[in-house]
């Protein structure tokens, strides 16, 4: 059994001017798309044997084209929840990675507009934490939200602010 992530463009009236799967041989999960001066940038996860879950992020041209596709993660469960585009048409995925001896960690990748990996940040202090959602600031950063789940105690909202270099220690 397999499932492919699937996009469809719609043209101005509302019809669909493209319907497309992505994916290989097993599951691959697409949870955000992101409007890139190339077309959109995808993310998700994609199951690969012997791997488990890779984060998954692909640049799709406006014509349906896949221009580049990449895979990140360990041998667990990584994953790609959201995207933002920055200015110059680099991206930066957020979502959660398994750090082995920790957990899962909230997880900053920062691809270039090639779709070659740049920077790769987990960071956490819990016994786990995962982003779900981020956002380009004004000042060039990335902010993501997600949670954070304490060995006591309840799981809590957890935002964390990061440079262009994934840095952390940003103001």
């Amino acid at each position: 059994t397999s499932a492919d992530g699937w996009l469809m463009r719609l043209d101005d009236s509302g019809n669909a001017a493209w319907k497309k799967y992505f994916g290989g041989a097993s599951y691959d999960i697409l949870r955000t798309v992101r409007k890139h001066p190339a077309g959109v940038v995808v993310g998700g996860y994609s199951y690969v044997a012997g791997s488990g879950y890779q984060g998954w992020a692909m640049l799709i041209s406006a014509d349906g084209k896949q221009s580049w596709s990449q895979l990140q993660g360990g041998p667990s469960t990584d994953r790609f929840e959201d995207m933002v585009v920055l200015a110059d048409g680099s991206v930066v995925a957020v979502g959660q990675t398994y750090v082995a001896g920790k957990s899962n960690e909230g997880w900053f990748v920062h691809l270039s507009a090639a779709g070659k990996i740049n920077q790769n940040n987990a960071v956490g202090e819990s016994r786990s934490d995962g982003f779900y959602a981020a956002a380009a600031t004004s000042d060039g950063h990335v902010i993501a939200a997600g949670y954070s789940q304490p060995l006591a105690g309840p799981m809590r909202g957890w935002m964390v602010k990061a440079d262009a270099q994934l840095s952390t220690n940003c103001k």
